[in-house]
């Protein structure tokens, strides 16, 4: 999401649709491409947004794309109500409730394409959170709500200025935290004993994790591969632990 003063920038077709759908309420004004008559799909969502009293406004291609800093709005874009983060010391409160809880942690994960496939794979398989860094963390851009295809919306996010020390924190939480790794001492994902309370931390593809967080992990673990290609992107990665360890 695109951040103002007073609220935050989103697009795309589905980001809007699931907002109207879940959060009518966080809705301020859609603006919507007024080249748009003949797509059954998105004049059914007008309807909506009409029906639902929502204001809206037909206007330009370009000026859609001054909105949204972006040409891949797919004809719609709204300003909403400033989303609010979750306190990490009230993160914790919530894990105490919860028997069996999944948490992702981002490090140095920035890219809005990346971000956005991973919280798509994380609400889709019932992710408890996602903590990332204040200072290295992605911003959550109209682009990032687009690619999410709304998952941002959903999600309990949790950005902290110390990733390191809420490591810790989930620990003690009894939380067994695992690092997506392609290391020396990395253990085959498959070997590794799932547990009720797990916490992956996933790192950028190029810096990947930081040291500090490695050695705060309880397992290094590497997805094993069998085609010529050795690596998967970190988004598609995510989604091949987050589904097994959702299970």
């Amino acid at each position: 999401m695109k951040q103002t003063d007073s609220y935050d920038v989103v697009m795309g077709i589905h980001c809007v649709s699931e907002l109207l759908h879940h959060y009518p309420q966080r809705l301020v004004q859609v603006f919507v491409q007024d080249a748009m008559k003949k797509n059954v799909r998105k004049k059914t969502l007008y309807r909506r947004l009409e029906e639902k009293r929502i204001p809206r406004q037909l206007v330009s291609k370009k000026t859609l794309e001054e909105i949204a800093g972006s040409s891949s709005h797919q004809g719609f874009v709204a300003y909403i109500k400033k989303r609010r983060f979750t306190h990490l010391k009230d993160f914790f409160q919530q894990m105490k409730q919860e028997k069996t809880s999944l948490v992702l942690i981002l490090d140095h994960i920035q890219d809005p394409h990346n971000v956005g496939a991973i919280f798509r794979s994380a609400e889709c398989f019932g992710v408890s959170g996602v903590l990332f860094s204040e200072q290295t963390g992605p911003s959550l851009t109209p682009s990032l709500s687009k690619v999410s295809s709304g998952a941002s919306e959903h999600l309990t996010l949790v950005q902290t200025a110390r990733l390191a020390a809420a490591v810790d924190g989930l620990k003690d939480e009894g939380f067994t935290i695992l690092s997506a790794a392609v290391d020396s001492g990395s253990t085959d994902f498959w070997q590794v004993p799932k547990k009720n309370k797990t916490a992956l931390i996933l790192g950028s593809e190029g810096e990947g994790i930081s040291p500090l967080l490695k050695k705060k992990s309880d397992h290094l673990v590497y997805i094993p591969m069998k085609g010529k290609v050795h690596s998967l992107n970190v988004s598609a990665a995510a989604a091949v632990l987050i589904s097994q360890l959702s299970r």
